[in-house]
């Protein structure tokens, strides 16, 4: 996370960033597996990005 928040202070990291990635992450998730475990992982790296973004608003806000 603290890389994150650094580059952030470089070049702020918008939510159409995390959307790109989430989009890529589930095309690779759905092209090579399927089932229970691969909604988990793409409920989980939803799950990461938001927590990544509310983080990155936070520090913003200072």
């Amino acid at each position: 996370m603290k890389i994150h928040l650094e580059l952030n202070d470089k070049i702020p990291l918008e939510k159409v960033y995390f959307d790109v990635w989430l989009n890529h992450f589930n095309n690779s998730i759905e092209e090579f597996f399927e089932g229970d475990i691969a909604l988990l992982a793409k409920q989980r790296a939803r799950s990461v990005a938001t927590v990544m973004q509310i983080k990155i608003a936070q520090k913003n806000k200072l």
